[in-house]
């Protein structure tokens, strides 16, 4: 696994449905449609980047969280869009809650995170927590 953060828009550096070379051996380059299996592992990549922060005042403890879900769509256009913390999905809130005890919603905790999630060939979803 790639491990970079990169500046906005947050995209993944690799991107062979895109590839300029052409160089899968005996298959012809469609530079229009990507294949099925190629779409399908496209369309299972999501990028979150999740930052949560909470303080203590005299009024009491206060929590904000943020969440920005990077994706691609139909036709391959990466796109992000600012998400409710309350619409995250209870996959990402888990991973949350994994990598740092508390989860998106919860008093406590503060956080900076890229969240990824994509699928593997089978189509069994694997994650990589990136804290900075």
């Amino acid at each position: 696994m790639l491990r970079r953060i990169t500046p906005w828009p947050i995209e993944p550096p690799v991107q062979f449905w895109r590839c300029p070379m052409g160089g899968t051996v005996g298959l012809s380059r469609n530079v229009g449609e990507p294949s099925p299996e190629i779409r399908m592992y496209r369309d299972g990549i999501e990028v979150w980047q999740l930052s949560k922060r909470t303080t203590n005042s005299s009024g009491g403890r206060e929590s904000e969280a943020y969440a920005v879900r990077n994706s691609y769509d139909a036709v391959g256009t990466f796109q992000r869009v600012s998400v409710e913390p309350l619409a995250v999905p209870p996959w990402a809130d888990e991973q949350v809650r994994i990598h740092t005890g508390t989860t998106l919603l919860g008093d406590f905790g503060s956080f900076d995170a890229i969240l990824m999630r994509h699928h593997d060939y089978l189509g069994e979803p694997s994650y990589e927590w990136i804290r900075y």
